[in-house]
């Protein structure tokens, strides 16, 4: 079925006519959603053969499309195969491309409660009493804030405790260091105690005996 037989009074005759490829004649063009598979002879202008696009639903690869019409083409157009990570894709078909849209965020206060797949959107639910969901999120689902004040509340405690074992630790360190300095000190000190005691009766007993 082409352009002429679907709307024969809605158009001028120039609008559902023109050269169409494989033939150096005018033709009745094809409906959007149609390509030209065969055109006219020229003596029969009404005659050219419109086929449908290929699209089979839910293969992005076999899915084709021709958005406008009355048109001359005989091919029908690829429709777009894949999205950005961010966004979902809502199929298309015969007459329109298929369209990437951005993934909604839920607003603070809901959280997700479907996640954006290839071909749906973001789905999100309010939270109920004791969860929460504090930032705008696409991904975050709402959590039990009890739960989050105590972890919250057990990592500073593990926190403080390194920083006190550690305080502790380089406080044992400096007090050894005082130790062990203050035992060479005394060392020292008697030694040299017993120099000053024990040189003079060495020198007297020598001089004694010369």
């Amino acid at each position: 079925m082409n352009i002429c037989d679907v709307l024969p009074t809605k158009y001028s005759h120039g609008h559902t006519m023109d050269r169409v490829p494989g033939a150096n004649h005018v033709c009745c063009l094809c409906p959007a959603g149609k390509f030209i598979e065969k055109p006219c002879t020229e003596r029969i202008k009404n005659d050219t053969v419109c086929s449908p696009c290929k699209f089979m639903k839910g293969d992005i690869d076999q899915q084709f499309f021709i958005q406008h019409g009355p048109h001359n083409k005989s091919f029908c157009l690829k429709s777009k195969a894949k999205c950005k990570q961010a966004e979902y894709r809502i199929e298309g078909n015969r007459t329109a491309d298929a369209q990437c849209k951005e993934r909604t965020k839920c607003k603070p206060g809901f959280g997700v409660t479907q996640p954006t797949s290839t071909s749906s959107d973001t789905v999100c639910g309010k939270c109920k009493e004791g969860y929460e969901a504090p930032t705008f999120s696409a991904t975050e689902m709402c959590t039990n804030n009890q739960i989050a004040t105590t972890i919250e509340s057990a990592l500073s405690a593990s926190t403080s405790t390194v920083l006190s074992t550690t305080t502790l630790q380089t406080t044992s360190t400096h007090a050894n260091s005082r130790e062990l300095f203050s035992g060479v000190e005394i060392a020292v000190i008697t030694v040299f105690c017993v120099l000053i005691v024990v040189v003079p009766v060495l020198i007297l007993k020598k001089g004694g005996r010369d």
